[in-house]
């Protein structure tokens, strides 16, 4: 009876550890959401590119199809703008980002109250083939300089929470890797050769939250601190109503401006929250691929 237990054990471990095979998944779930996003804004991207760029065939079906393409790239972009509210809506709350939160959702209000508009004057007119290039070119110009931006600050906040997540499954797994494995016995050898992996796999999730924190540093010194600074002056301001004030906090921005300016031409900033975020991604995948190697071995010596 204890025998058929014990084997009864091990084999449920060997299962756990062979599990880690389909790891895949979970790796990819830290960009899917984004990634389907990305795919809409592509999407109306490519559907405004093509209005854009067709040429005239001068005739009143040409039209029609413009109008019904036009309807199409704002669609879409409706599509986009709802789903981040979505998402920023349901998002944990953070003193960290709540300033940029809200900011981030009334520019998301105002790009759905933009397509309705473009929407409204399409279905309340008889557009000419040069009225709906004119309103594809303005509508391209409007999304370059108010939308992309915004929607490049949305991908960067959101690639880092899901790194974190991936972090946080990879950290569990680590967990119970090593709470299996404490139930088994192997000769010295083995044992130093499947502890090498677990330290390897442990480095590799600590590199990766280390490189992640640095992503979401990033993030806040770029987008957030901004929003903060600009907040608390113009609250500051108000609260006093004189120009003195607005006076002396400015040189102190200034020689920020400066100091920063120095920084960056003595030592040029190469990292992005994104190309962090890659980095980190990337030791998670080596973390599982360590769980990976750690499993076929333990498989092999069980076989034995």
């Amino acid at each position: 009876m204890y025998q058929y237990a014990k084997k009864i054990l091990i084999v449920t471990a060997v299962m756990g550890l062979a599990g880690l095979g389909f790891a895949s998944p979970v790796l990819a779930d830290s960009g899917t959401s984004t990634s389907a996003v990305n795919q809409v804004f592509q999407s109306a991207k490519d559907a405004l590119d093509n209005l854009l760029s067709a040429k005239d065939a001068g005739d009143v079906s040409d039209v029609t199809l413009r109008v019904s393409a036009f309807n199409q790239v704002l669609d879409l972009s409706t599509a986009e703008a709802k789903d981040f509210e979505l998402k920023l809506l349901t998002v944990d709350k953070d003193a960290d980002y709540n300033v940029w939160v809200k900011n981030s959702l009334d520019g998301l209000t105002n790009a759905l109250v933009y397509y309705d508009s473009e929407r409204q004057a399409l279905a309340s007119s008889s557009p000419t083939l040069d009225d709906i290039k004119s309103m594809a070119s303005d509508f391209k110009t409007w999304r370059d300089k108010n939308y992309v931006p915004l929607l490049n600050q949305l991908q960067d906040f959101f690639l880092v929470r899901q790194e974190f997540s991936a972090i946080g499954t990879s950290e569990k797994r680590l967990n119970n890797i090593q709470s299996d494995l404490s139930t088994l016995n192997f000769s010295s050898k083995n044992q130093k050769a499947i502890s090498g992996m677990l330290d390897a796999a442990s480095s590799d999730i600590k590199g990766a939250k280390d490189l992640n924190n640095q992503a979401y540093q990033l993030f806040l010194k770029s987008d957030v601190e901004p929003l903060t600074a600009t907040s608390t002056e113009a609250t500051s301001t108000e609260a006093t109503s004189t120009e003195t004030v607005a006076t002396s906090t400015s040189p102190s921005t200034s020689t920020a401006t400066s100091t920063d300016t120095a920084e960056s031409t003595s030592t040029p900033q190469i990292v992005s929250i994104k190309g962090l975020v890659g980095e980190s991604l990337s030791k998670i995948k080596d973390a599982y691929q360590n769980f990976i190697d750690i499993s076929n071995l333990v498989r092999k010596l069980l076989q034995q």
